[in-house]
């Protein structure tokens, strides 16, 4: 039965992407409705099969790839609902539009992707400001040498970061988390073209990559970890 379901999984995908023209095989990667409320390019469409939603996403360059949408929080029919307002809106906005509404949308510089819980947007510059106020926190209490190192660079290239929040529950306690990884904004244009879909996951790059644990329940930040230079 198990080998059964995965065939016909396969087979429902594979037939989305060959009506949606997408060129490259479908990753039915989690999309989370914060995740397509930051796509300002591009063109969507979505279908419903066996109770549940699948998005395709063609980006500029052509390239597309079909999610699986987490509407969490969400009914089904609110759900269909804001994609057909943003596939209108992409479809208004056109290939002229798309770069100066990216630049123009507040969350240009971070994504949420679906995880254990639904974060709202709206928290989101707030919850960034309040890491780089816990970074000078760092800085100014009891941190080695290292570390100071680390976070002195860091805060002096703040405005060269993207980032990506990936909401958790821990698994001894159940308390709500969540991870922000940091990378620089330059990479998505090369190495990371999918930075607001899927994970950035890398190893080494030192302090281009390093990480936040954020408790939004007592609004404290806490575990920072920096990549290994190599």
């Amino acid at each position: 039965m198990k080998k059964y379901t995965i065939t016909v999984l396969a087979f429902v995908l594979v037939a989305l992407c060959i009506v949606t023209g997408c060129k490259q095989k479908p990753s039915a990667f989690p999309l989370s409705l914060a995740t397509l409320e930051q796509i300002h390019s591009g063109q969507l469409s979505y279908e419903e099969r066996d109770g549940e939603i699948f998005v395709s996403v063609t980006d500029s360059s052509g390239d597309c790839h079909i999610h699986r949408l987490n509407h969490k929080g969400h009914s089904r029919l609110d759900a269909l609902e804001i994609l057909q307002k943003k596939q209108t809106e992409l479809e208004k906005a056109g290939p002229q539009g798309a770069d100066t509404k990216i630049q123009k949308s507040r969350g240009e510089n971070w994504a949420v992707l679906d995880g254990d819980w639904p974060v709202e947007p709206k928290g989101i510059p707030e919850m960034l400001l309040g890491s780089r106020a816990y970074l000078e926190r760092t800085l100014a209490g009891k941190a080695n040498d290292l570390e100071r190192s680390n976070v002195k660079e860091i805060l002096s290239r703040w405005d060269a970061y993207s980032c990506q929040l990936l909401p958790m529950t821990e698994k001894h306690d159940g308390r709500k988390i969540v991870v922000m990884r940091f990378f620089p904004t330059r990479e998505p244009v090369g190495m990371f073209r999918k930075w607001r879909i899927e994970p950035v996951i890398v190893r080494g790059g030192g302090n281009d990559y390093w990480s936040l644990r954020y408790d939004p329940e007592k609004k404290e930040y806490s575990g920072l970890v920096v990549n290994a230079s190599k």
